[in-house]
């Protein structure tokens, strides 16, 4: 550094002398305007001079710094830009860079400082403070790539959108379409830009072009118009559409276009015309069932009835919906509907009962069917009944249980007609006995040579056969006499003990063992007991007939009583006969079927009916080792 430089330098730093130069003081005046620093270094990079308001922001003061070294300030790091400028000064190379110091941002611009020999005796440095610019600029490239990505988001969802979009100039050419509408149009979507609406939709373009021109005239948007007709997507068929049309503004204000929001709507509207014709069909079925159909809101008012309803009832159509029971039955019957509403409202669960209403003075019967209706959440809201008329019905059935108690009466007068020879055998047993023992006492009394006791045993012996013979009658007449049905809790091995004793005589004569495996302790049956053992009675006595043709062998039937551990009890009658062919196995339950020459074909079908009327199942399998066996199950009494 020369003396002239250094003392300029020196003067202007250090002290601002007895007159400064007008440069020096335009210098001054500038860097005390400016976010700036001018500092100069010896090739130590010792600071040898330093000024500028530039300082301020970085909380220093001239006197801070002189004297000290660069890197007491910026480090020792050399690849660091603060000291590599320096470095690269003393090499005699000019640098300017972005350097950041103390969170604040500045330009450096270094170069070397020579004496007139153009020796490097130091640096020379300016840095003028750019944190706010740079922020600036940093916050612009932000707002860049916001709009940037902002631009290309829309892009996207204009590209993509689930609604056709388009824009037409005022001459009603495409000037922009995205693939949805192009889709629609059934045109590739380049091949729409600058053609007419003629050019690409012909069929529609006459009843759309109206509405672009009111939008272009009036300026106003014309919104959610249906717009009907073919495209080159629809074919023949006919395709909706839901258009909005918007006018497009320029910078002054001019329309340059319109923009058109379209939306497909074709099958929107065939899926309301499919629901207007389910809602016409369900409408039709709830008006001409059969059944009474209603719904009651909590206060138990109607808010829904069927035209059965009314017709049934007599009330005028319109009449039921807003009205209670209270209002439209008997006080009775009204509290009946509504007690049975109430069970459904506590309990959340579907019930089926009997309810009775009085209908032209007659009194009349009803299967109903009550369950809640409930909303989105689940929440109950109405109650929702379906009630048959079963009057008629069960008018009907009960002459048809008539007609088969009646039928299963002469079924069993035929099956005692047909033991008639073997219970007279069994009968005329105890007659016998008793004859023989009067007669033994006769005899005694009449030769006077006779003991009390003896005569009393005698007696004895004859009751003891009476009351034999007449539980012999007392089972006939329980089986031949005309009877309605009666049920009651019963032993199902007690009925088996009572068939056998009617059936074992005539086993002893054809020579069939009979075994008898009764599980113990068996829950009680609710049941018609004259029934069961006409059903036990016609499967044993089958098995006892099978045995007819079979000749060389041991004759079994085993009589089996068992429980599922559930619900159910089983009986089962099993024999080693001929068994069933398989052609007539499903075939022996029909009436009027039989194998038997002289048999009439309707005991099966009868014990089957009685079975299914307790609620059971009667079903036959033939035996692997040959025979047949009959199988049948009921549902145990209720608790």
């Amino acid at each position: 550094m020369t003396s002239e430089s250094t003392e300029i330098e020196s003067s202007s730093t250090v002290s601002a002398g007895d007159q400064a130069p007008p440069e020096r003081e335009w210098r001054r005046m500038m860097l005390s305007q400016l976010p700036a620093v001018l500092w100069t270094t010896d090739t130590n990079l010792h600071i040898t001079a330093c000024e500028g308001r530039g300082l301020e922001l970085i909380n220093l003061v001239p006197a801070d710094v002189l004297g000290k070294s660069i890197r007491e300030f910026l480090g020792n790091d050399d690849s660091y830009e603060g000291i590599a400028v320096h470095l690269a000064a003393l090499r005699g190379e000019s640098s300017v860079v972005e350097v950041e110091f103390q969170s604040r941002i500045g330009q450096w611009s270094v170069e070397p400082l020579r004496e007139e020999s153009g020796t490097v005796i130091g640096c020379a440095g300016f840095a003028i403070d750019i944190t706010e610019r740079k922020q600036d600029e940093q916050r612009l490239r932000d707002s860049e790539r916001r709009l940037t990505q902002q631009f290309d988001e829309l892009e996207h969802i204009y590209d993509t959108a689930p609604v056709g979009l388009c824009l037409v100039d005022t001459d009603l050419k495409y000037v922009r379409i995205n693939e949805q509408l192009a889709a629609i149009n059934g045109k590739p979507a380049e091949d729409h830009i600058g053609k007419t609406l003629h050019d690409i939709i012909p069929e529609i373009a006459a009843t759309i072009e109206l509405v672009y021109r009111r939008v272009l005239e009036t300026g106003e948007p014309i919104l959610d118009v249906e717009v009907r007709g073919q495209t080159a997507s629809t074919g023949e068929e006919e395709g909706v559409w839901l258009v909005s049309y918007h006018p497009m503004f320029d910078g002054q204000g001019n329309i340059v276009g319109v923009s058109s929001v379209v939306q497909d709507i074709t099958e929107l509207k065939r899926n309301e015309q499919r629901l207007r014709d389910s809602e016409q069909r369900l409408q039709s079925i709830f008006d001409n069932t059969t059944a009474v159909v209603y719904a009651k809101d909590r206060e138990g008012r109607y808010v829904l009835n069927n035209r059965r309803y009314e017709e049934l009832f007599r009330f005028p159509p319109g009449s039921v919906v807003g009205k209670t029971d209270d209002e439209l039955f008997p006080t009775e019957i009204a509290k009946s509907f509504r007690t049975n509403d109430l069970t459904v409202w506590e309990s959340g669960q579907p019930v089926e009962l009997e309810e009775t209403a009085i209908v032209e003075g007659l009194s009349r019967t009803f299967i109903s069917v009550k369950f809640l209706l409930t909303d989105e959440n689940n929440q109950p809201y109405a109650l929702c009944g379906i009630s048959t008329d079963i009057t008629e019905w069960r008018a009907a059935a009960e002459k048809i249980n008539k007609h088969q108690e009646e039928l299963a009466h002469v079924a069993r007068l035929n099956t005692m007609g047909e033991m008639a020879s073997g219970l007279a055998h069994e009968l005329n047993q105890p007659l016998t006995s008793i004859v023989g023992y009067v007669q033994g006492c006769l005899r005694r009394l009449q030769s006077g040579n006779w003991k009390l006791d003896e005569i009393l045993d005698i007696l004895e012996r004859a009751v003891a056969q009476a009351m034999r013979g007449g539980k012999i009658i007392s089972r006939i007449r329980k089986h031949v006499q005309p009877r309605d049905s009666q049920r009651d809790v019963i032993d199902l091995n007690d009925a088996v003990r009572e068939v056998i004793a009617m059936i074992e005589r005539q086993a002893a004569m054809d020579e069939v063992h009979l075994t008898l495996e009764l599980e113990e302790k068996l829950p009680e049956l609710y049941a018609d007991r004259i029934q069961l053992e006409q059903v036990i009675l016609n499967l044993t006595r089958n098995a006892l007939e099978s045995f007819r043709s079979v000749e060389g062998r041991q004759r079994e039937i085993t009589v089996r009583t068992e429980f599922d551990g559930h619900n159910t009890i089983n009986l089962s009658v099993a024999d080693n006969g001929p068994g069933i062919e398989l052609p007539d196995l499903g075939k022996v339950f029909d009436q009027f079927f039989t194998t038997k020459p002289d048999g009439l074909g309707m005991g099966l079908a009868i014990s089957r009916s009685i079975v299914e009327a307790h609620h059971g199942r009667l079903n036959a399998d033939t035996n692997p080792n040959g025979g047949a066996t009959f199988r049948f199950s009921l549902p145990i009494s209720p608790s």
